[in-house]
């Protein structure tokens, strides 16, 4: 399995899952900088809808993932960002399977 570097880089996650074929962007908003993560992706008049976004973001020394789902899943925690990044992958295939 080719895995992502072991880097604090968020521009290195964002390339590296754009490399697994996902939409990956950088963010800065109310969770701070952070990587926005989606399987599907689509342009309407100029602007693109990203569908079922995972976000990557910092909080309180600890990398989480989030999913945009006005908060009915929880947020979960991981020590390293090549932890959250790869449950980002995950999660965001596991949406695609549905």
């Amino acid at each position: 399995m080719n895995l992502p570097p072991d880097s604090s880089s968020l521009d290195d996650a964002v390339s590296w899952l754009q490399s697994q074929g996902l939409h990956a962007f950088r963010r800065r908003w109310s969770l701070g900088d952070s990587v926005g993560v989606a399987g599907s992706a689509s342009d309407h008049e100029g602007i693109t809808v990203f569908n079922e976004v995972v976000f990557i973001y910092l909080d309180e020394n600890r990398w989480s993932v989030m999913d945009s789902d006005s908060g009915r899943t929880p947020s979960t925690h991981f020590e390293s960002l090549t932890e959250a990044v790869l449950a980002a992958r995950d999660r965001t295939n596991a949406k695609l399977q549905k």
